[in-house]
């Protein structure tokens, strides 16, 4: 949910979560993104997003510290140029590492498909 539902006013509380439960090559995609300006960009055009999982999450296990989520979701992306937004339903997969003293973080995530609907 927290990928896929946050506005402008919000972003800076978002990313805040984001970084507390993930690891690894994810937290440091979306650490190196907002260092490059996401956040100011997301505010400058007002963007917001509402999505929510319509089906899943699946989760399998690679081994006792691993796992993989895959999910069906579905998000309205909006900002200033497109208010009444375009919605997108896609596919997404994300790897799950237990960090055992902080629990399961996330470590990739990837859209395996996705088009707008």
């Amino acid at each position: 949910n927290l990928l896929s539902n946050y506005d402008a006013s919000n972003i800076d509380q978002v990313a805040e979560r984001m970084l507390e439960i993930s690891t690894g090559n994810f937290r440091t995609d979306y650490e190196e993104t907002f260092a490059a300006g996401l956040g100011g960009a997301l505010e400058e055009v007002e963007a917001s997003t509402r999505g929510q999982i319509i089906s899943g999450p699946d989760v399998s296990f690679r081994t006792a510290s691993e796992a993989v989520a895959i999910a069906r979701v579905t998000e309205t992306v909006q900002n200033k140029e497109i208010p009444t937004g375009r919605t997108f339903e896609y596919l997404m997969e994300i790897t799950l590492i237990d960090t055992v003293d902080g629990g399961w973080k996330a470590d990739r995530v990837e859209i395996l498909s996705g088009k707008e609907t």
